[in-house]
């Protein structure tokens, strides 16, 4: 985040996480390409972010493995909210409202993604 303006809220989040996703991608492109694994931790809350980059990997030649860790919101709240590091700069600052709103738009993987 500190290439793109440092600390940021919610409201600016959705443009700079498409520029960092962006240049990440970049990255794991080459890495794949060359035959290395990679992992994508960019949350992929909606099945259609899981197919474009499942299909846009696929284009590459790499093989793709959704692994899903499921956790209550509670629980990602307790986690998020208690880490040092989120209350340095460069880092997403969000409340327990904004990740009550993201969960509402989360759809959890289905069986034949996982199985894939």
């Amino acid at each position: 985040l500190n290439r793109h303006g440092g600390s940021l809220g919610p409201e600016k989040h959705d443009l700079v996480r498409s520029k960092i996703e962006d240049e990440i991608w970049e990255e794991a492109q080459k890495l794949l390409k060359s035959r290395q694994n990679v992992v994508l931790d960019f949350g992929f809350w909606e099945k259609k972010e899981r197919d474009k980059k499942r299909e846009q990997a696929e284009k590459v030649g790499a093989l793709t493995k959704i692994i899903f860790l499921d956790a209550p919101v509670d629980e990602l709240w307790r986690r998020s909210s208690s880490r040092p590091e989120t209350k340095k700069v460069g880092t997403l600052h969000f409340t327990r409202k904004d990740l009550d709103n993201w969960s509402k738009i989360f759809e959890p993987p289905t069986k034949q993604e996982l199985d894939n």
